[in-house]
């Protein structure tokens, strides 16, 4: 045990000494906290976008119902340019709605008049204001259709057989969390990315420096020598972690939630959930990040590997993107993926469930003895110290 104290004691004032790395592992959560801010005011543009557009029409005089709808729901229509292709082509305009010369006379003679709103589809910022447009032209379209029946004695429903009412049933804690998608990613992704530099230096390191082999002479076990490095990365990295999910908390505080209509809980009682579950993450991502660093022929290879580790919590990430929904049991036996179900449904405030907390630390905790085990192997080989 004292020993391990040793070596423990060692390795952290080594990691204090290493001014670069240290440096790099505080950095790296400012920037996803960054991110995260910075994501929140795009959508929240976007959203604020759709609230003033400017439509240029071209000849407007030939549809004033239609233009005079468009006005009635806040849209500001301006004059279209010379040549309303180039000006959407080039970005000089948002969309162009044209107005052509026949539609005058296919409205009275009670036909399908045509018109054409020009976009590119290409740009993601003009999407959402392109659909209010579109929407608002369909409604104008289908109340015009609906005056037409009625003049005949004829029920609008008759047109509509079945009508559809959208009724949202979700939270606003729900909503937040499609906004703040990326969150669960970012705080796994700062676990795996703190002691890259640190573990890289206490395994490659010291073998290029020729200190690791006179740890090896003493009389300490290797189990010992492994796991007085692992607490010290360990410690290191649960340090950065904490500042990480709390300029996380922090950035959704400040970020504009409220423009767009959501309300969101996030106290600290959630941020030392997300702690604590990440525990036995930060305990795998160490132990595979020592594990790799000893395989590593240099310095150089073990940042580098390492490196290609920060990636892993990406996956489990975009598959909860992509496949939205509570935390489900099987996920719980899958490393990585089953915390971030689970933080998933703690930014979605639909509570946490023991049960899957219990199997996805003791997975994680599992994987991390077999990345263990595999460092202390390595650790007796000849070739592991000599390189």
């Amino acid at each position: 045990m004292m020993m391990f104290t040793v070596i423990l004691k060692k390795e952290l004032l080594d990691a204090l000494r290493d001014g670069k790395s240290m440096a790099t592992a505080f950095f790296i959560p400012v920037v996803f906290a960054l991110v995260s801010y910075g994501s929140t005011l795009f959508v929240a543009s976007v959203q604020k976008g759709t609230e003033s557009i400017e439509l240029p029409v071209h000849n407007a005089a030939l549809a004033a119902p239609l233009i005079d709808y468009l006005q009635e729901q806040g849209i500001a229509i301006v004059p279209a340019p010379a040549s309303p292709e180039e000006a959407v082509r080039n970005r000089e305009a948002t969309m162009v709605l044209i107005i052509p010369d026949e539609f005058p006379d296919d409205f009275r003679a009670q036909k399908a008049a045509t018109i054409n709103l020009l976009s590119d589809h290409s740009r993601t910022q003009s999407r959402s204001q392109v659909g209010k447009v579109r929407g608002l032209i369909e409604q104008w379209s289908m109340g015009t259709g609906a005056l037409r029946l009625i003049t005949r004695n004829i029920s609008p429903g008759i047109a509509r057989p079945v009508q559809v009412n959208s009724v949202n049933v979700s939270s606003d804690q729900r909503l937040a969390s499609k906004v703040l998608a990326g969150l669960p990613m970012f705080i796994l992704m700062i676990a795996f990315a703190s002691g890259i530099g640190l573990i890289a230096d206490m395994a490659s390191g010291e073998r290029e420096r020729r200190s690791l082999e006179p740890l090896l002479i003493n009389p300490v076990s290797h189990h010992t020598i492994f796991f007085g490095k692992w607490t010290a990365a360990l410690c290191v990295t649960a340090v950065v972690s904490a500042i990480g999910i709390a300029l996380q908390f922090v950035s959704i505080h400040l970020s504009p939630m409220a423009e767009l209509g959501i309300r969101i809980d996030m106290g600290i009682d959630k941020f030392i959930i997300i702690f604590l579950v990440l525990v036995p993450v930060m305990a795998l991502a160490v132990a595979l990040q020592l594990f790799v660093a000893f395989f590593a022929r240099s310095f150089k290879d073990a940042q580098s590997y390492n490196s290609l580790i920060i990636m892993l919590p990406m996956a489990p990430g975009l598959y909860l993107t992509f496949n939205a929904g509570s935390a489900e049991l099987w996920q719980m036996f899958v490393p990585v993926l089953g915390p971030t179900a689970i933080f998933v449904d703690v930014i979605s405030g639909d509570g946490v469930n023991l049960l899957y907390v219990m199997i996805a630390s003791l997975v994680s905790l599992a994987a991390a003895g077999l990345c263990a085990a595999g460092g202390i192997h390595l650790l007796k080989r000849e070739k592991t110290i000599f390189g």
